[in-house]
């Protein structure tokens, strides 16, 4: 009984839902007017790279990590819910992950505009770059497809994002999602479309974090 119980409490999960999201694209006459997130690149390199202007898309999201346990982090997952697109196959997939960076929370999705983009910008810096997961599902989806992007634990990048979080004035974690896939590989369809967190509630983004 002491064992099982033991077990029982020896590890917390907290489930987070973003409390904004917003895409970014220069020509988007709204930023947030569809349940969707988007990226792509320019020129064969990330939106993320301030060389490439405004050609690229990137989108961002946000977590409210004021009420987290204040054990060990022992994992953090990311699930994300894809669009189909038929045009992306494995091996595009796999040449050109999907990028999860830290960047600024220091947005609010209600009245965004492009012109508030600059400060949370995601940088090219490879110390901002948290996690990639290849995208090989589209050659055969007709569904939303889950994805799980392993953020990793105690040790990483992440967790030193996370903590610092934790001890900003609001206690918000920002995420940016980047990407080298480039439209002009296979026509304009060719992008990553995944769900945001306006679209219906089995399709949400979520962030789940397992500690000590």
């Amino acid at each position: 009984m002491t064992a099982a119980l033991a077990l029982l409490f020896a590890a917390q999960t907290a489930t987070l839902a973003p409390t904004d999201d917003v895409w970014v694209y220069h020509f988007a006459p709204d930023q947030t007017s569809d349940p969707f997130l988007r990226c792509w690149g320019a020129e064969g390199l990330s939106s993320a790279d301030p060389n490439i202007g405004d050609a690229g898309s990137w989108s961002a999201m946000k977590f409210d990590v004021s009420k987290l346990p204040s054990g060990k982090l022992l994992g953090a997952t990311l699930t994300l819910y894809f669009v189909p697109n038929p045009n992306i196959d494995p091996e595009i997939g796999k040449k050109y992950p999907l990028e999860v960076r830290s960047t600024s929370a220091e947005f609010e999705e209600e009245n965004f505009s492009f012109e508030g983009a600059e400060k949370i910008r995601p940088k090219a810096d490879k110390a901002f770059l948290l996690a990639t997961k290849p995208i090989e599902f589209y050659a055969n989806a007709t569904e939303p497809v889950k994805v799980e992007i392993d953020l990793g634990g105690s040790e990483g990048k992440f967790m030193a994002a996370l903590q610092q979080a934790r001890k900003s004035p609001k206690h918000e974690l920002g995420l940016a999602f980047t990407t080298a896939l480039t439209p002009d590989e296979a026509g304009e369809s060719m992008i990553y479309k995944f769900y945001s967190r306006n679209s219906e509630k089995a399709t949400q983004p979520v962030l789940t974090l397992k500690f000590e």
